[in-house]
């Protein structure tokens, strides 16, 4: 046939040919935390992928302090690999004398290599926060939150930033500014939404209470939060697994509980939940992840765009009973 899609004989013949029997493979044996063999870290072609595994398994049992040594190891060698690339430079000896060389360069890593560096470094501070060392990990998180080019590094930034805050103790203000901003960049993150209402709540019940930089009363931002959290919470209900709608509930339970603290009507919860509704449809047509991380708003912005429902109601409390 003109256009070659004749049959030839051979496609009839019958294939009489023994299958030849599958060989098996001796798969590699990996005995128990091989990556602190150092023979097995000097055979290894990328020595700071096993670094990382060391540095992984002793952060996981509680040794930071060499969980700590094993991350700043692997760290200079992502350093090092790229100088290499870059500048043809050997291996550098001393690994852990680099800090010029990586303050120069880390800021123009490729993007490959940001991700990998990135969690390398925020492992680094969270060895510091554990090992209560809080100025180097804090000075670490805000270094990353300054070069975050990216919506996921900014809220993984923040985030650490956060469990600074908190474990250290810090001023309630500042702890409610890094929970703002990270509600800027997802506003439907519901455990947000309740450790904001927390940290308000812990605020309202020191005596005197702490000074506040906000003009909406402690009712009107406690509302809001637990309303936010109670709404989101539930459309997370219907498609969870077992395991979190078991949490998921009893987090409701307390949400019910703390919402009749505060004598809430359902007049002011419905007029709460129109405004929530109304703000998240805006935010969905105006904001792109560019817009987002580009224009973070302060928190007096913020609260005006969610506590804002409270200057057309006249129905609040003063205060909770």
């Amino acid at each position: 046939m003109e256009l070659g899609l004749g049959f030839e004989d051979e496609d009839f013949e019958q294939n009489n040919k023994a299958k030849e029997p599958i060989i098996s493979y001796n798969a590699k044996f990996c005995y128990s935390k091989w990556f602190n063999d150092n023979e097995e870290i000097e055979k290894a072609a990328d020595k700071s992928q096993i670094y990382k595994f060391s540095a992984d398994s002793f952060y996981y049992n509680g040794d930071y302090t060499q969980a700590l040594k094993k991350y700043q190891l692997c760290k200079g060698l992502i350093i090092n690999i790229y100088c290499r690339k870059i500048s043809g430079h050997h291996l550098f000896k001393d690994f852990l004398t680099i800090r010029e060389t990586e303050k120069s360069q880390t800021d123009h890593l490729p993007y490959e290599l940001t991700p990998v560096w990135r969690d390398v470094v925020e492992s680094i501070a969270r060895c510091y926060l554990n090992l209560h060392q809080f100025d180097k990990s804090e000075r670490i998180a805000r270094h990353l939150l300054e070069k975050s080019e990216y919506i996921i590094f900014k809220r993984q930034s923040l985030t650490l930033l956060y469990d600074i805050q908190s474990t250290r103790n810090d001023d309630m203000e500042d702890q409610i500014e890094t929970l703002q901003s990270l509600l800027q960049l997802d506003c439907c993150y519901a455990p947000y939404w309740y450790k904001l209402y927390h940290l308000y709540r812990k605020q309202h019940e020191l005596s005197p209470p702490a000074v506040s930089n906000s003009k909406y009363s402690y009712p009107v931002k406690a509302a809001t939060c637990l309303v936010r959290a109670r709404f989101l919470r539930r459309a997370l209900h219907n498609q969870a697994c077992d395991i979190v709608t078991e949490r998921n509930s009893k987090i409701l339970i307390e949400i019910e509980k703390y919402l009749e603290e505060l004598n809430i009507t359902i007049e002011i919860i419905n007029t709460i939940r129109s405004w929530m509704l109304s703000t998240q449809q805006e935010e969905n047509e105006e904001n792109t992840l560019e817009n987002i991380c580009e224009n973070i708003l302060s928190g007096r912005e913020l609260e005006e765009k969610w506590f804002g429902w409270s200057q057309n109601s006249h129905q609040l409390p003063e205060k909770s009973s």
